[in-house]
């Protein structure tokens, strides 16, 4: 019995570090893709499980307030080696999609993408994993 609670509390304390490391080197590769021209703004960090029968597919939300006649570029960067799932990122201006980094026609993903802010405002950022795979992801605004 000591064993099984020695086994699970292990279980319990080496997974957040493992999310941990996911997003430490991810995060690493999104920054260093960033030019000297750019300013690192904000990072999200995303971990999601797989969507099952019971489940719906799972969303990570953010909120970001984006200035008006700015510029901003989006990236985002998955671990598809230990955990399959490919990120997509949605931003919402309210109600209406503003941008996107996958093209659902096409099936193409695009890691970066650049958003001009017309409007000052709170835009919504919603991030999942392709097909419902589980995923562990970085979105980098600079």
């Amino acid at each position: 019995m000591r064993t099984i609670i020695l086994i699970l509390v292990f279980m319990a304390v080496s997974k957040p570090t493992a999310f941990s490391q996911c997003n430490e080197k991810l995060l690493e590769i999104a920054k260093s893709d960033v030019t000297k021209n750019e300013v690192f703004l904000q990072d999200f960090k995303i971990k999601l499980d797989e969507a099952s029968v019971k489940e719906p597919v799972p969303v990570a939300a953010f909120s970001y307030k984006l200035d008006s006649a700015k510029h901003y570029r989006f990236r985002i960067i998955s671990d598809e080696v230990e955990n399959k799932g490919k990120g997509i990122l949605r931003m919402f201006g309210g109600e209406k999609l503003q941008a996107t980094s996958y093209h659902e026609a096409f099936d193409k993903h695009y890691p970066i993408f650049d958003f001009m802010c017309q409007k000052q405002n709170d835009y919504k950022l919603l991030i999942t994993f392709k097909d419902g795979k589980k995923g562990c992801a970085v979105v980098l605004i600079t």
